[in-house]
């Protein structure tokens, strides 16, 4: 591995493996497991150079109850972060996969009023870049919802696209 190139398609192949294995832990229901692999990753030595990669360890981490923290409060907070990394990102280098998806996270994560109201009162400046038009609670989570429909169906993706519908009932139901 002394020459650069291979080096970095073997660093690829295993950030690629750990995060696929963390995916298909996660659909099996096997947290530990889903944990372990995304935790495997060194993220600055083995994502830095690829984008697509490091956001989906993002939206991993942030929308997979892959993040492991002392208390529930903390994991919202935490999830947020993540979530709020991959969105920004994902827009700022125009991956609209990533920031459907991290909407829909986003929606998921901010349905319930206690989330939102725990980020509102630990990440008030991030909830004002995410919120920049002052919508109420319940309008900014259906406003992640459609944004996540739209970008889906800008990228083509119909299964997403029925998740999103999915994550916009659910979000409804809550309210």
């Amino acid at each position: 591995l002394s020459n650069p190139r291979v080096r970095h398609r073997f660093q690829y192949a295993c950030s690629d493996f750990a995060i696929t294995s963390s995916v298909y832990y996660y659909y099996l229901q096997q947290e530990p497991q889903s944990l372990e692999a995304i935790n495997a990753i060194n993220v600055e030595e083995e994502l830095r150079e690829d984008t697509a990669q490091l956001l989906y360890y993002y939206y991993m981490k942030g929308s997979g109850g892959l993040y492991e923290a002392d208390t529930p409060g903390d994991v919202v907070v935490g999830e947020f972060d993540y979530l709020l990394d991959c969105l920004m990102l994902a827009h700022e280098q125009g991956y609209v996969y990533f920031e459907a998806n991290a909407c829909q996270a986003m929606a998921e994560l901010l349905k319930t009023e206690e989330n939102y109201l725990l980020l509102m009162e630990k990440r008030p400046g991030m909830m004002r870049v995410i919120n920049q038009a002052d919508l109420s609670w319940e309008e900014l989570v259906i406003g992640f919802s459609q944004q996540a429909i739209d970008l889906f169906k800008e990228y083509g993706d119909w299964y997403q696209i029925s998740g999103s519908y999915r994550t916009l009932a659910s979000c409804l139901n809550e309210q």
